[in-house]
């Protein structure tokens, strides 16, 4: 129950767009969204190489490269949501080691990039 009650925090954060973000994100767009979350999250640009994917891969970095899906369907998300929930838990990892399973603080992260999608493509 606690999860549910800890994500109420992101569902707000979208808000009346949540319709809009479980749309796909176009896919000529797709990458530059992916980017500019990167460089929101950590301050700095994204020097790896990218590539767009399709299907169940999930948006990440594996092997030095990030990967975007602009419409992966997941149960809870799709599209817009979906990408920035991916991106979500692979910034929290990495900026909070020690505390980077789902709860309140990621949640917090997660809707705080929301509301920066939101300002910046919608």
């Amino acid at each position: 129950m606690k999860k549910k009650l800890d994500y109420k925090v992101v569902q707000e954060a979208w808000g009346d767009k949540r319709k809009l973000a479980d749309q796909p994100v176009p896919k000529e767009q797709a990458i530059k969204v992916a980017l500019s979350l990167y460089e929101y999250m950590f301050g700095k640009p994204w020097k790896g190489k990218t590539r767009l994917t399709s299907g169940r891969r999930y948006t990440w970095v594996r092997n030095g490269e990030l990967v975007v899906n602009p419409d992966m369907q997941e149960t809870y998300a799709s599209g817009w949501r979906s990408m920035v929930h991916d991106l979500s838990h692979y910034g929290h990892a990495k900026i909070n080691r020690k505390n980077n399973n789902h709860g309140k603080v990621h949640a917090e992260f997660e809707a705080e990039l929301a509301r920066y999608v939101i300002r910046k493509y919608f």
